[in-house]
């Protein structure tokens, strides 16, 4: 399963049922995460359903801002979060982390 962009509007509830809709059959999951957005509870989640989750040392350009007010929005949500946007999202573009999750 790949999730691009939607941790944080999609939450850990939602992927509970995925993986319960599975059965016993546990799918490996990719997700590309938006700077702005925590993925902590999901990765409690997912460990607590017999997931290992991996960091992927960099971050991928996910898409432009769609405006101004999109980015300053953004840029304010992780200046309180405490994530740095320096060279990043103050430049334009909104960034991902990949997060890998598989089972054990």
């Amino acid at each position: 399963m790949i999730s691009t962009g939607c941790i944080g509007y999609v939450t850990e509830r939602t992927l509970t049922r995925v993986v319960h809709a599975q059965g016993e059959r546990r799918p490996w999951m990719a997700h590309f995460v938006l700077r702005m957005f925590p993925f902590g509870p999901v990765e409690d989640a997912l460990t607590g359903l017999g997931y290992r989750t991996v960091l992927v040392d960099d971050v991928f350009k996910q898409r432009r801002f769609a405006d101004p007010q999109e980015q300053a929005l953004v840029l304010e949500r992780m200046a309180a979060a405490g994530v740095d946007a320096r060279g990043r999202e103050e430049e334009g573009w909104m960034y991902a982390q990949l997060y890998v999750s598989r089972p054990h």
